[in-house]
């Protein structure tokens, strides 16, 4: 490996920033391979480089990132040695043999099917009922395991089951559950695990009422909306400050069930309103509720945003475009409106996603300057890390 220009401290040491340094093809494809790699295992499950669709929590905010970190280095360590270290398990549990922690750890990375998962739940059951104190928190980790493997079914039916009690005592592991089967549709069960956290009295957190509030737009009767403003309030009273992404979900619950002052009062509480979301959440509470002029005055503001492609423009889904068409037709507002919509729809401002879908896509918040350079810096520090261990060989 060959350097040019100025560099800190030995000759193995990392170049310092703004030096002009070069590498082998060699090295830089076994870098470039390396930090792919390790991209694509720790999104694999997830889908989020092959959609535009994201679930509600990110991967960092499930610690899945790690989870799958650990996977690969416990995978690689053990080898060809996996099987003797089942077998090894399953001839401790028929010996009634006690299982620590040392034995219990490796099995939440090596699990490939779900009979390997069935043989760690019963362990975890072992180990729990015979540990003294238990410090460390396996149920986030078993809980992962079935979301990687699709396993909703016995995750949900784990958590459920009074033999686990102790298990799952954090909000991590209903956060991980909650997103599971928010992801397959299963909006009743997840109500049903919320309600099993207020009883056992977990503390919520802000990913937490996130869930919830997707979970109860999704079901949308007015129990849901009950459940929903009893949350909000709740978290207000406990000082918890909500995305704009879970406002949203609550305004668009109460403009689906008809509620205008619920819609009104959270809508105002969302501080920047320049998110196409929160855009076409304010035209339809206008259109519902408020008069033609605000509409119109809505649309016209939108329509006279400068034409230059490099500038962010808010777009307004034909749903919603739709839902606003109907209330104007009757009025003599209504050949204005069409105006407008000719002139959004020349400028690339009518989208075909609906207002549901707009709610799942890919948030522009975590575009932010700040997000990105927090990301920069980490992918900065792994580089650096990689190349450390390249110079090391």
């Amino acid at each position: 490996m060959t350097r040019r220009g100025r560099s800190c401290g030995t000759a193995n040491s990392i170049p310092c920033r703004g030096s002009v340094w070069d590498y082998s093809q060699d090295t830089m494809a076994v870098l470039m391979f390396r930090m792919i790699s390790r991209s694509l295992l720790c999104t694999e499950h997830r889908g989020l480089h092959l959609t535009g669709v994201r679930y509600l929590l990110t991967n960092h905010a499930l610690k899945f990132d790690s989870f799958m970190e650990k996977k690969r280095s416990t995978t690689h360590y053990f080898q060809k040695n996996k099987g003797v270290y089942f077998e090894t398990i399953q001839m401790k549990l028929q010996n009634s043999e006690a299982i620590s922690e040392k034995d219990l750890k490796p099995m939440f990375y090596l699990c490939e099917t779900e009979s390997d998962v069935q043989l760690t739940k019963t362990c975890l059951l072992r180990y729990y009922e015979e540990a003294q104190t238990v410090e460390y928190k396996f149920g986030p980790l078993f809980l992962r395991l079935c979301h990687l493997l699709d396993l909703v079914d016995t995750a949900f039916e784990v958590m459920m089951d009074k033999s686990f009690r102790g298990v799952f005592s954090d909000y991590s592991s209903y956060n991980i559950l909650l997103d599971m089967l928010y992801k397959h549709g299963q909006y009743e069960r997840a109500l049903e695990v919320l309600l099993k956290m207020k009883i056992q009295w977990l503390r919520l957190s802000k990913d937490t009422y996130l869930l919830a509030f997707a979970i109860c737009y999704k079901l949308n009767n007015p129990r849901s909306l009950e459940t929903c403003t009893t949350l909000f309030e709740e978290a207000a009273m406990n000082g918890i400050i909500h995305t704009r992404l879970a406002l949203c979900f609550v305004v668009a619950l109460a403009l689906k069930q008809g509620d205008c002052v619920t819609a009104s009062s959270v809508y105002n509480r969302i501080v920047k309103k320049d998110l196409s979301l929160c855009c076409n959440l304010g035209l339809l509470l206008a259109a519902k509720f408020k008069g033609e002029e605000e509409v119109l005055q809505i649309l016209e503001t939108a329509s006279e945003q400068p034409k230059f492609d490099f500038l962010w423009k808010v777009t307004f889904s034909k749903e919603v475009m739709d839902a606003v068409e109907e209330k104007l037709h009757p009025t003599v507002s209504f050949e204005k409106f069409k105006e407008i919509y000719e002139k959004l729809s020349q400028s690339g401002q009518i989208s075909t996603l609906t207002l549901d879908e707009m709610l799942h896509a890919i948030s522009e918040e975590q575009n932010s300057a700040a997000d990105l350079l927090q990301r920069k810096s980490y992918r900065s520090r792994e580089m650096q890390k990689e190349v450390a261990a390249l110079n090391s060989m």
